[in-house]
């Protein structure tokens, strides 16, 4: 509340004041059911296992250093900016940099000419910007950089066959077929939660874009407080931008807001309940969790509290999946290179 005015001339006559309260917004339940919603569907590529594979290859590989990089090689180094006379430019040295040479993630330009440089070398490599072509005033620029070479690796990635999955220390798995499908599965299952938490979310802006309404600015307020408080508890030492931080995370306060208070309005359209029993159930089924865990966890009222608040809002999210209008999007095909 807010005061806004206060009258106190004596004892007899009472202290008597005006004060402003802010009250849940209200507003007509319009449109939840029937809500088109696009969803992708999972198709999980060759490519995409080979991919995975090719990660798993490399988790295993052994490293050795060598004296000469070569592409596929890791450098590790330092970089130098230098002038058009090839003095340092004050504040432009980067330390402890590392790139893998031929992979283009770095600067392909750069990479190729640090090809063939040896440990402990220094060279100093170009690269040209090209000029803006929105803005006409704009020109070429070279970079000069100075780059000593601290370390080179050499990775040798173990053969991808029969051997290798029995060295994976998994009873399951004996053949490279039984690993490509394993890791197609899991990649499955992956992509699979992935797009079903993007559809949920698609879900409920529809629901907000179909149910506008204001909120309270002062709600506003406390959500952005209390998301600053949380920042300076997590990184006591870091300084923050607090105004910064409200206005980038404004829209987010609003959004979490609105759901809030559409949810509270579901419920009660719906009549949707969460009883007691169904979240110690829920406890109870908790896999790795030891008895005396769970029984701590039956008496903290705040975490009953906050797992009831998950199940309503699973059971609202469940309904809207049924009745919803949903549109099937296939992966587009790759785009072949002429």
């Amino acid at each position: 509340g807010k005061i806004t005015d206060i009258q106190f001339q004596n004892i007899e006559e009472g202290l008597v004041f005006d004060i402003e309260v802010e009250v849940e917004p209200e507003f007509e339940l319009k449109k939840y059911k029937g809500l088109k919603v696009e969803k992708e569907v999972v198709e999980i590529t060759d490519e995409m296992v080979d991919d995975a594979l090719q990660h798993l290859r490399e988790q295993f590989a052994t490293v050795k250093e060598v004296e000469e990089a070569r592409e596929g090689h890791i450098l590790y180094f330092d970089a130098q900016e230098l002038d058009e006379s090839h003095l340092p430019i004050l504040g432009h040295k980067y330390e402890n940099l590392q790139l893998e040479l031929g992979s283009g993630k770095f600067d392909r330009e750069i990479e190729n000419q640090l090809v063939g440089i040896k440990k402990d070398e220094r060279r100093v490599v170009r690269t040209e910007i090209p000029a803006d072509p929105a803005n006409p005033e704009s020109a070429p620029k070279t970079t000069l950089l100075e780059v000593h070479a601290r370390k080179i690796e050499e990775r040798e990635l173990p053969e991808l066959n029969d051997e290798f999955v029995k060295n994976l220390d998994d009873e399951k798995l004996e053949t490279l077929e039984q690993l490509r499908e394993r890791m197609k599965e899991n990649l499955r299952l992956d992509m699979e939660r992935r797009m079903e938490q993007e559809f949920t979310n698609r879900l409920i802006d529809e629901l907000l874009k179909e149910n506008p309404f204001d909120v309270p600015p002062s709600m506003i307020e406390n959500y952005l407080n209390d998301m600053i408080e949380d920042i300076k508890r997590q990184s006591p030492e870091k300084e923050i931008q607090e105004e910064n931080l409200r206005n980038e995370y404004r829209a987010t306060a609003i959004h979490h807001i609105r759901w809030y208070f559409l949810k509270k309005k579901l419920q009660e359209a719906e009549g949707i309940q969460v009883s007691e029993e169904e979240a110690l159930a829920l406890i109870d089924q908790t896999p790795n969790l030891d008895e005396k865990s769970k029984e701590q966890l039956k008496k903290s009222s705040r975490y009953l509290q906050n797992l009831k608040e998950d199940l309503l809002e699973n059971k609202i999210i469940k309904l809207l999946k049924e009745h919803a209008e949903v549109i099937d999007i296939y992966p587009q095909p790759p785009k072949v290179e002429k």
